[in-house]
C-alpha cells in the first residue's frame, strides 16, 4: 500500500491520496464526493475508485515520492499546506554544512534565526491535520454558498430546459460537491429506498419519463447526465455500508421505468379531487 501528496490545480488544496488514485497520462487523479469521514476511510483503505468519482487536475509534490506510511505522508502534506516546496526546506537542513569557526558573527546569527524560524514552522504544522485543508477547501464552497443554496432550490428538475441548464452547472465541481452534501442528508433505511429519496428530489416524473437508465425503448439515456452521477454519489454518501455504482445504478433504473406509472397515478389523482370538487 502507497500514498502520494497531491496538490489540486482547481482548489489549490494538498492532499494525500493512495497511488492507484492517480492516472499518470492525464497528470489527475480520481477522488470521492464523500462526506469527510468517509473519505478518510477511502484513502486509508485505499478504496478502489468509482465511475462515479469525480477528476481532478493535479501536480505531485515530493517529486511524486510514495510513502509506505499514511502518517508519515500526512505530515508531508500538512507541511506542502504552508510551504511551495517542502523538499527545499528539508534538503537545505540535510545537507547544510557546518559553519567554520571563523564565520562573521552576522552570518552564524542569520543562521541562527533561520534554523529557529523552520523549527517554529515545524512545531506549528505538527499541531495541524489534513482534515485542516479540507476544511479549507469547504470554506471556498462557503462563499458561494447563497448561489448554491438557489440551484438546489430549483430541484426537482421540472422541464428538458432547466435540465440543460442544471447539466451546464454541475460543470463546477464545488457545486456538485454542495449538492451531494444536500442531497445525502435526504437519506433512507437501505440504499434502494435513498436512490429513490434522492431521484425524487432531483428530477420530476414529467421528465423523468423521457428517460431510461441506458436509453432503451427510444427513451434517452440517463447514465449520460451530470445528474445521475450526482444522484450515485449522494446516495454513496449517506449509507454507512459500502454499495457498488452498479448496485445503484440497477435501482434508478427501477425508479426511472416506472415514472409513467407514477405520473398516470398522480393524473388520475387530480382529476378525482376536480370530479368532487
Amino acid at each position: 500500500m502507497s500514498w502520494i501528496i497531491v496538490k489540486f490545480l482547481e482548489s489549490d488544496e494538498v492532499k494525500v491520496v493512495p497511488k492507484s488514485w492517480y492516472c499518470e497520462d492525464k497528470k489527475m487523479v480520481k477522488f470521492p464526493g464523500y462526506k469527510p469521514s468517509k473519505i478518510i476511510h477511502a484513502i486509508k483503505s485505499q478504496m478502489t475508485p468509482q465511475d462515479c468519482w469525480k477528476s481532478f487536475s493535479v501536480v505531485l509534490l515530493r517529486n511524486g515520492e510514495t510513502f509506505d506510511s499514511l502518517h508519515l505522508a500526512s505530515k508531508k502534506a500538512q507541511k506542502a499546506c504552508y510551504t511551495s516546496d517542502v523538499s527545499e526546506v528539508e534538503e537545505y537542513q540535510l545537507n547544510k554544512r557546518r559553519p567554520k569557526k571563523k564565520f562573521k558573527k552576522s552570518v552564524l546569527t542569520f543562521l541562527h534565526r533561520i534554523t529557529k524560524q523552520i523549527s517554529d514552522l515545524e512545531k506549528q504544522l505538527d499541531s495541524l491535520s489534513v482534515q485542516q485543508c479540507q476544511h479549507n477547501f469547504k470554506g471556498e464552497v462557503d462563499q458561494n454558498k447563497e448561489e448554491y443554496e438557489n440551484v438546489y432550490q430549483q430541484l426537482p428538475i421540472e422541464s428538458e430546459e432547466a435540465l440543460r441548464g442544471i447539466e451546464k452547472k454541475l460543470d463546477d465541481s464545488q457545486l456538485s460537491t454542495y449538492l451531494v452534501g444536500c442531497l445525502q442528508k435526504i437519506g433512507g433505511t437501505n440504499y434502494k429506498e435513498a436512490t429513490r429519496r434522492i431521484s425524487k428530489r432531483v428530477i420530476s416524473d414529467k421528465v423523468a419519463v423521457h428517460y431510461s437508465l441506458k436509453g432503451h425503448k427510444s427513451k434517452q439515456p440517463f447514465m449520460n447526465l451530470k445528474i445521475c452521477a450526482l444522484i450515485i454519489e449522494a446516495v454513496q454518501s449517506c449509507i454507512k455500508d459500502t454499495v457498488s455504482s452498479k448496485e445503484i445504478e440497477l435501482a434508478l433504473g427501477v425508479y426511472l421505468a416506472k415514472a409513467s406509472e407514477r405520473l398516470k397515478k398522480n393524473t388520475e389523482g387530480i382529476m378525482l379531487e376536480d370530479d368532487v370538487q
